[in-house]
């Protein structure tokens, strides 16, 4: 697979900040295998709200743009990043767009496809089969483009806000005696806050909810002409994993939950409203803290995430003068480096690729239930080939994962933007920032980490946590100094001036995805078996006892090949008459509807020209009584119709209620 991106075309000087914001939603049909849970996953039956892209796009007073687009993916590879960077140039006409003013990163949702990776490593590690779908890679790429499009398309002049809070009590450190390793531990955690009970599993220490940043910064993008809110870079770390491994329906867990309900809250859910942008950070050793994984547990916890944002975007903030964007890129190897650090040590990286035998286990959000060696396990004594302590396990070829990553530092203004390969850990995360400041001569506070971007190549430890061999150490594929080695090359670009390590990529770039298939949504091929399994697992984890959801049964059309987002799913949207009109019911906690995770939506048959599918109202006990209700339904941005008229008294737990729709009278705007 080869992906083309040209070398940018001359840019037009507007003589002021320029900025825009979208949403696309990005979400694909059910039946593609879940990334990001290795083979303890399962295949997406369903989903609980959408998957989307986010994009934010910059342009200075001399006409360099930047776009910074986000998908709620598990990771994003090199050939993807290329290919929307080649549809920008192509399809959308922006070729003053470049590898050099476009971030594409994901929010590490552990729910979202796999088999779109433009590496076979990927493609083979992260779905139950070896396999790339090339009809979703399209798919994606062209929803992470238009995001970027449509953002460039409404920039206007624009005013540029940071602030910065803790936001304590969100995520813990899942991987403490690791980060106890570290000399800077004890300090580190006596200076952060955090709760005086730390929520996770039987065990949790009150320490783990400090071994974290609770750091959550912002660049809060306001309308010049009104200081209206056209969108948020946040910057926040942590896995999005409060939802278990077994979940067979898409989603964007806590990020998405957060940004879904600020979106709602802030524009009525509308296409045109503020764009909440979540960016994930130094998340490697970090969790959401969640009690017990489920779905009320994600609620919660993206509950107090979205409390800070919400305080971030009202709180007094300073104006970042954006006089230029500058910025610094280019492909560094990973393999068979040595190095002096930027602390003067020297240091060396493995000359292949290896995977530790701890990394099978899978991490506490998604243990495998593989036997194999524990956490902790290592050798005797370190091999000498960079790789130290490690019990390897697997052998990864350059031909399957190439060792060479784009790195990028961006300047905007006083603020940088820093790209991470992958997954960093807090405090090899807090030696990059200190490394790039003091290179780039600001405050570790003005650099800004973009986990997961551009590329994807597994953990990125310190040495002293690599050496415990915990799943992180044992996932840190390059060994022992493959941290150290991002530090140096990325404190490298942060310098005005001066040659780097790293070189620009050609053109045209090939890549390996590995064999193609289809997996092509929901295949009527597929056993009974399967299907009950999903159905099965939906009712566990979705189905509370005593308040079990109300199914809601439904046909439509079969979706064309390649159709993603509102082509494919059903949108469903709760209406109260209230004075003899319909109006959308909006209760204490925003609007039912699918919107804000109040259904979750499964596909039950393939009928072969159209789809049955079942909706589960999360909650219908919480519908007023005597006030009669009905079900609109749309799909691809048209209405399908309502249902008949319903109130409380007919909505029976377990129960399901077949949807036959007729014209909606009235038909209320609910957009």
């Amino acid at each position: 697979m080869t992906v083309e991106v040209s070398t940018p075309a001359p840019r037009r000087a507007p003589g002021q900040l320029l900025a825009g914001a979208a949403r696309v939603d990005i979400t694909p049909p059910p039946g593609y295998p879940m990334g990001g849970h290795s083979f303890a996953r399962t295949s997406a039956r369903g989903a609980w709200g959408r998957l989307y892209a986010r994009a934010l796009v910059f342009v200075d007073p001399r006409g360099q743009p930047l776009a910074l687009v986000v998908g709620d993916l598990w990771a994003v590879s090199s050939g993807l990043t290329d290919a929307v960077i080649e549809r920008l140039q192509t399809k959308h006409g922006l070729e003053n767009f470049d590898r050099g003013s476009v971030i594409v990163s994901a929010t590490h949702t552990h729910h979202s496809p796999a088999a779109f990776a433009s590496d076979f490593a990927h493609n083979f590690a992260a779905a139950e089969v070896a396999s790339f779908d090339r009809e979703l890679f399209d798919a994606i790429a062209g929803g992470l483009a238009e995001a970027i499009a449509e953002a460039y398309v409404r920039r206007e002049p624009a005013i540029l806000r940071r602030v910065a809070a803790p936001v304590p009590g969100f995520s813990r450190n899942r991987s403490l005696p690791a980060f106890r390793a570290d000399p800077e531990a004890a300090a580190w955690i006596a200076a952060t806050p955090g709760p005086g009970l730390c929520a996770g599993p039987a065990g949790t220490e009150a320490e783990a909810c400090r071994a974290i940043d609770p750091t959550v910064f912002a660049l809060r993008l306001e309308a010049r002409r009104d200081r209206r809110l056209l969108g948020a870079a946040i910057f926040a770390a942590a896995h999005p994993t409060a939802m278990a491994n077994v979940t067979p329906v898409y989603h964007g867990d806590t990020f998405g939950v957060a940004a879904a309900r600020l979106e709602e809250e802030l524009g009525g859910g509308a296409a045109t409203g503020p764009v909440i942008a979540i960016f994930n950070g130094a998340e490697g050793d970090v969790s959401p803290a969640w009690r017990a994984q489920g779905y009320r547990e994600a609620l919660r916890v993206a509950g107090i995430l979205g409390e800070g944002i919400r305080y971030l975007l009202e709180a007094p903030a300073s104006a970042v003068a954006v006089g230029s964007i500058r910025e610094r890129h280019g492909l560094f190897t990973l393999a068979g480096r040595e190095f002096v650090d930027p602390w003067g040590e020297r240091r060396r990286t493995g000359k292949h690729a290896w995977m530790g035998w701890p990394a099978a286990n899978g991490a506490e959000d998604g243990p495998t239930g593989a036997r194999v060696p524990p956490e902790g396990s290592t050798r005797r004594r370190p091999t000498s080939d960079g790789h130290g302590l490690k019990k390897k396990m697997l052998l990864i070829a350059d031909a399957f994962l190439p060792p060479e990553v784009p790195l990028a530092v961006v300047r905007l203004g006083d603020e940088l933007l820093v790209t991470l390969p992958g997954e960093v850990t807090t405090i090899m995360g807090a030696r990059i920032r200190d490394a790039v400041a003091r290179s780039a001569d600001t405050a570790p506070a003005q650099v800004h980490l973009i986990g997961l971007a551009n590329t994807y190549r597994s953990y990125f430890t310190t040495p002293e946590e690599y050496d415990q061999q915990h799943y992180e150490g044992a996932s840190t594929i390059y060994g022992r100094d493959s941290g150290h080695a991002l530090a140096s090359d990325l404190a490298c670009l942060a310098a005005p001036t001066g040659p780097c390590d790293g070189r620009l990529a050609p053109e045209a770039m090939r890549y390996r995805p590995g064999q193609e298939r289809l997996h092509s949504a929901v295949d009527r091929s597929r056993s009974r078996r399967w299907w009950q399994a999903g159905f099965d697992a939906v009712a566990l984890i979705f189905d509370r006892r005593g308040a079990a959801p109300v199914a809601l049964r439904f046909d439509t059309p079969v979706p064309a090949a390649g159709a993603i987002g509102d082509a494919v799913w059903p949108r469903l949207d709760v209406e109260l008459r209230s004075r003899g009109a319909w109006l959308p019911w909006v209760g204490a906690a925003g609007r039912e509807s699918d919107r804000l995770h109040r259904f979750v939506t499964i596909v039950r048959e393939d009928l072969g020209d159209r789809w049955r599918w079942e909706a589960r109202w999360l909650d219908p006990a919480a519908l007023p009584a005597g006030i009669p209700a009905r079900i609109r339904v749309r799909i691809d941005g048209r209405s399908l119709g309502c249902s008949a008229t319903l109130e409380r008294s007919d909505l029976v737990a377990g129960e399901a209620i077949e949807l036959s729709f007729a014209t909606c009278e009235g038909e209320a705007a609910t957009e």
